[in-house]
């Protein structure tokens, strides 16, 4: 098995979801593509091919290839191969869902599984809306756990996560094996980057415990536009996905202003062509923009591969 959360799997490349670095809430338990790709083949500007890694985890030497071109856009050269390393499909899984009337007592149950020895490969908590929108009833926020392995041992899982999250939680229930793959497929779906007609979607990074206080800030930024907010807080990768909809592009635009100015990190995933055009969808310039410039130059002098379309237009 290959743990890759694709909301789009009919019409996605693996390249592209490597070019594109993307990851799902299990990157939590399994780790990113990229901790599971051990090699890559790539087409140089030049027509030439250039290899990284091997087949087999032992016989992966030299430069570390593959991390250079995950998350890259293309920009570096065209992936034409990924070899990766797969991990054997769980035999059972279970979601843990507990409602939650305050955000805060969600977080604190939450961030409380996550720093104890329980290893839930998924944890996520849902506003209201996105609650609705994966078909959970509730008036506040939701903590969705996922388990994974052994049947006997998933069992044993999903029970201590239910005993501690219970604190607080307004309601609970354990989903079985079928209405948690529909669960988390309905999750990948308020997470990713697909065109999403009048709204944009942005994904914020922080570190795990702040971001309770992120989604605050989201709030609070975008007081006084007339946008409907759905917020979904991937609590195991550190990440922040918000979707805002409205009808007026100075809206959309003025509130991807505002939010990529939060957390560490800020990325515009999706918005309407109007909204897009001229758009830095990357928001603050890393540190390393240097060295970015710098691998550009080298691969790519020329800018024949997604000219402006990476980090700091390059």
């Amino acid at each position: 098995m290959l743990p890759v959360d694709c909301p789009t799997a009919d019409r996605t490349t693996i390249g592209g979801l490597v070019a594109a670095g993307l990851s799902g809430p299990r990157r939590y338990g399994y780790g990113a593509l990229r901790d599971l790709l051990i090699g890559i083949t790539v087409v140089l500007p030049s027509g030439q091919l250039s290899r990284g890694g091997g087949m087999v985890v032992k016989n992966v030497s030299g430069y570390d290839m593959m991390r250079l071109h995950h998350g890259a856009l293309g920009s570096l050269g065209v992936i034409v191969q990924l070899n990766f390393k797969v991990i054997p499909k769980p035999r059972s899984e279970r979601t843990v869902i507990a409602a939650y009337r305050r955000l805060a007592d969600a977080a604190e149950a939450a961030l409380q599984v996550r720093f104890s020895q329980l290893v839930p490969t998924a944890i996520v908590l849902l506003d209201a809306g996105v609650a609705r929108a994966v078909g959970i009833e509730a008036s506040g926020w939701v903590a969705a756990l996922r388990c994974e392995g052994p049947p006997a041992a998933v069992q044993r899982q999903a029970d201590r996560i239910v005993e501690a999250v219970r604190p607080a939680a307004e309601r609970q229930e354990v989903l079985a094996e079928r209405e948690t793959e529909r669960l988390w497929a309905e999750v990948a779906g308020t997470i990713g980057a697909a065109r999403l007609g009048r709204a944009i979607r942005v994904r914020i990074g922080q570190t795990p415990s702040e971001l309770p206080r992120v989604a605050e800030e989201i709030e609070r930024a975008c007081a006084g536009l007339q946008l409907d907010t759905l917020r979904t807080l991937d609590l195991g990768s550190g990440l922040c996905y918000v979707t805002l909809a409205g009808e007026r592009d100075e809206e959309l635009r003025e509130s991807w202003d505002r939010l990529a100015r939060l957390g560490l990190h800020a990325t515009l995933l999706s918005a309407p062509p109007a909204v897009k055009v001229d758009t830095d969808v990357f928001g603050r310039q890393p540190a390393g923009l240097a060295v970015m410039r710098a691998l550009k130059e080298t691969f790519d002098p020329k800018s024949i591969l997604n000219p402006g379309r990476f980090v700091g237009w390059l």
